[in-house]
């Protein structure tokens, strides 16, 4: 128990000082987006549970696993992509 500890405390911590960090990032907004990409992420994950969370070998496991990384993705993106008025940046056609 003492070496399990040992070994995921500082990798919590480095996880929380980093999230913590990026907050104070003026250019980082936590959008209705970026929460709905880590929602899906979760739900992906769950349903990957559901099945054991087998090594990405087989098919399903395999389509999980890459959704699952997909999604992650498209919630650090969303951090960074924002308006003032709260909807996405997008590039303008006029």
């Amino acid at each position: 128990m003492l070496y399990r500890q040992l070994l995921y405390l500082p990798l919590f911590l480095a996880a929380l000082s980093t999230i913590s960090l990026l907050t104070l990032l003026p250019s980082m907004r936590v959008t209705s987006y970026a929460a709905y990409a880590v929602a899906g992420m979760f739900l992906v994950f769950a349903v990957w549970a559901a099945f054991g969370f087998a090594f990405p070998a087989e098919p399903l496991p395999l389509v999980l696993n890459i959704i699952s990384k997909i999604l992650c993705f498209a919630a650090a993106i969303m951090l960074f992509v924002w308006r003032e008025d709260g909807q996405v940046s997008a590039t303008s056609t006029a």
